[in-house]
């Protein structure tokens, strides 16, 4: 009995310490303007961040100049926080580096300052974690991946200057400037009540894109929604022409301000591909206004069916719809 009792206090004591929480190091980089994330003596305390036995909260303050950090392998750690005028993250090479953020709370990346990461490409770069931004924070992609949920807070603001993808969702409240011949890939949803500028760039959408009452899409280039595209508030071609589309069998719905600027054309797409492999035009459904201003226009290449409570202005615009124009009577 008493080499049972023994046993089984082994087993408890040994499950407990399974299950302990490792020591959390607050760890500081003090590696000055440029250095690489694998150098000891770069930290404080001068080891190198690497979850393990101890986990890291790491900290980089660039102060009132720009500190470069290069990486060349994979780290985990629990939390970055981002400090000063501006950091900036490279990969030593054109071998993928992965970077785990562990905590899944949305610790801010920035804390009113500027982060940059220079990926090169979808794969080159990846945060693999939620990533968030902060108030006053500017976060500069220059390509890259978010393998998480990305959060962009009102007064905060994002450049697409490269290719980047988010695996999971996105709320943008703040501001979304996507770069020519660059696209931002949200691969869930997309919930934007802040304002994407499109210069020439794309915006794309795997599931569900929601631009609600305060949002404010513009510019030119493309706009996608995979399964559905809802507009309660403005969606407006500046610039040039802004390609506005849903995928096969995805929903197109206009509740808010589909519109076009002077020299501009708002081009939107919905079209079904049927079992056999043609295209079909089906409907958008507008229940808020169509806009049409001087100097350009507004297109929809499919039906625009315009609902009882649907407006339509005609303000000196051109207004068309390759297939179908329905008015639903009161």
């Amino acid at each position: 009995m008493f080499r049972k009792v023994l046993t089984l206090t082994a087993i408890v004591l040994v499950f407990a310490a399974s299950h302990l929480k490792a020591e959390q190091i607050s760890c500081s980089w003090v590696g000055g303007a440029w250095g690489q994330w694998e150098t000891a003596s770069n930290w404080s305390p001068a080891i190198v961040p690497e979850n393990g036995a101890s986990t890291f909260a790491v900290t980089i303050d660039a102060g009132s100049g720009k500190v470069q950090v290069q990486l060349q392998y994979n780290h985990t750690i629990d939390t970055l926080s981002c400090r000063g005028d501006e950091v900036q993250f490279e990969v030593a090479g054109l071998t993928p580096v992965t970077l785990t953020l562990e905590d899944p709370c949305y610790a801010p990346l920035t804390d009113g300052g500027e982060l940059e990461i220079v990926g090169w490409g979808l794969e080159i770069f990846e945060i693999r974690g939620n990533v968030a931004n902060s108030n006053g924070g500017l976060m500069d992609f220059w390509g890259g991946k978010v393998d998480g949920n990305l959060v962009n807070p009102a007064g905060a603001t994002i450049e697409v200057n490269g290719q980047l993808g988010i695996e999971g969702d996105c709320q943008n409240a703040g501001l979304v400037i996507v770069a020519p011949y660059h696209d931002f890939d949200v691969d869930q949803s997309l919930s934007n009540t802040g304002k994407i500028r499109i210069i020439g760039g794309g915006c794309g959408v795997g599931e569900v894109l929601v631009n609600d009452t305060e949002g404010e899409i513009t510019g030119f280039g493309v706009l996608y929604g995979g399964e559905r595209l809802t507009n309660a508030g403005t969606i407006r071609a500046t610039g040039g022409n802004l390609a506005a589309a849903t995928g096969a069998e995805g929903v197109f719905q206009n509740e808010g301000t589909l519109a076009n600027a002077a020299m501009s054309l708002l081009n939107v797409s919905h079209l079904h591909l049927l079992h056999y492999g043609s295209w079909v035009p089906s409907d958008v459904n507008n229940t808020g206004t169509v806009e049409v201003n001087a100097g350009g226009g507004v297109a929809f290449d499919c039906n625009l069916v315009n609902e009882a409570n649907g407006v339509i202005e005609l303000l000196g615009g051109t207004l068309a719809a390759t297939c179908k124009l329905e008015q639903v009577q009161p």
